[in-house]
């Protein structure tokens, strides 16, 4: 599948289901940590990330892989990794902010490992087959159901980032449409 094929699927998914895979309460979730992470009330200059600084480029490299810039903007020009720093410190549960760093920390060790070097100081063509190896481990029949999986809540977090962003939106077509409000409507029968 060539990248604009690939960068087209993803577009449908998103606005065919990527929406629709968050709930309410999380879409409400995702549009307050945007307005945060748009600096209107200062508070995205003055917040703490939750993840350390190779952490956050950590999450920005593999956002980047997932949906690099081509002639659409690619996750970091959207804002992903912020987005995915205050998703990790306000809306994971101590846990699974644990476990995702684990699994920060585990893909570091994997590229030592194999390359080296940390991940990332590896080639950016080991970068993307470290990856694509944890989007095929993703899609395997053997991957435990309901197993706390770093890659799966990274590439969660990424394409929700990405979708929610004012750019990603706008890529789907999605527009916020409100239905008419009918303010004094008749009730039947008064007693």
């Amino acid at each position: 599948m060539s990248l604009m094929d690939r960068r087209q699927a993803l577009q449908t998914l998103g606005a065919f289901t990527g929406l629709g895979l968050l709930t309410p309460g999380e879409r409400a979730l995702a549009a307050e940590a945007r307005r945060l992470l748009g600096g209107g009330s200062g508070a995205a200059a003055t917040r703490v990330p939750a993840l350390s600084s190779s952490h956050l480029e950590t999450v920005g490299v593999i956002a980047d892989i997932i949906l690099p810039p081509s002639d659409t903007p690619g996750a970091s020009d959207v804002g992903v990794p912020a987005f995915i720093d205050l998703m990790v410190e306000e809306w994971l549960d101590e846990e699974e902010s644990a476990a995702f760093i684990s699994g920060l920390d585990d893909l570091d060790r994997v590229a030592r490992g194999r390359f080296g070097t940390p991940f990332l100081e590896a080639a950016a063509e080991d970068q993307r087959t470290l990856v694509q190896e944890l989007d095929e481990d993703l899609a395997s029949p053997q991957a435990p159901e309901g197993a706390p999986d770093f890659y799966r809540c990274m590439k969660r977090l990424t394409l929700t980032g990405y979708f929610t962003s004012e750019e990603g939106a706008a890529l789907t077509g999605y527009r916020i449409v409100p239905e008419a409000f009918e303010g004094c409507s008749a009730v039947g029968g008064t007693g």
